[in-house]
């Protein structure tokens, strides 16, 4: 290790790419700041190697005139872990880091996580016997999961805003769509029918049915009849 008394005057260095203090990171800041014409935000705030860089010729040259002493980078390295001042930015960036880490585990202790439980389909449809009167049993971001048990035909309708999902848990269900050809459901299938699209649900018999749905649907889309249901019960 070098001398120490070669770096204790004027007390600002640099190997023509970065700026640094062997005093204190306020020495460091009037210098680059008030006399080279640095930004204070421009720090480089790392606890062992606080720094400034100089970006161009002009500001390595501003920095000599102004009294920085040239040194090797090995040189910058040397004193910089001789500079008192460091020992208690270290101190205190640790102390930080263990505050921090200790909230986080306090945090994940105590964090109020919701429950994690399953659904069993036979379960909650085995709950109600009417038809066309979806039930919620399932939450997923802005959508309903519903079930609900359809007989009979039901009144063709359109959803401006909402795609909608229907999935046959059990029996058949048959989707008739506004000039195409029906879509024919049976026991684990599905379609997704795009916003917009006018179309009509079809039983021929009892079908089981879960709906995935964002939360703003009305069963009956742009119709408003006797088979609305606006508020829906949750299982």
């Amino acid at each position: 290790m070098p001398d120490a008394k070669w770096y204790t005057v004027p007390m600002i260095y640099t190997d023509g790419i970065h700026l640094i203090s062997s005093e204190s990171l306020e020495e460091l800041h009037t210098f680059a700041v008030e006399r080279i014409g640095l930004k204070r935000k421009w720090l480089h705030n790392s606890p062992r190697h606080p720094h400034y860089d100089l970006m161009t010729d002009a500001a390595v040259d501003r920095a000599l005139r102004a009294g920085a002493v040239m040194r090797t980078s090995r040189e910058l390295v040397e004193i910089l872990r001789s500079a008192p001042y460091l020992e208690a930015i270290c101190e205190a960036t640790a102390a930080r880091r263990r505050r921090n880490r200790a909230k986080r585990a306090h945090h994940l202790e105590t964090r109020d996580y919701p429950m994690v439980t399953k659904v069993n389909l036979a379960d909650k449809l085995s709950l109600f016997n009417d038809h066309w009167h979806p039930r919620i049993v399932g939450d997923l971001n802005d959508s309903y999961v519903k079930l609900t048990k359809l007989k009979g035909e039901f009144v063709w309708h359109s959803h401006e805003q909402e795609d909608e999902m229907f999935l046959v848990v059990q029996g058949q269900l048959v989707i008739r769509v506004r000039d195409q050809e029906d879509v024919v459901l049976n026991d684990g299938e599905f379609v997704i029918i795009p916003r917009g699209v006018e179309h009509q649900p079809f039983a021929p018999e009892e079908v089981h049915v879960l709906l995935l749905e964002p939360k703003t649907t009305l069963n009956t889309g742009n119709v408003v009849n006797e088979r609305t249901r606006a508020a829906l019960e949750r299982l």
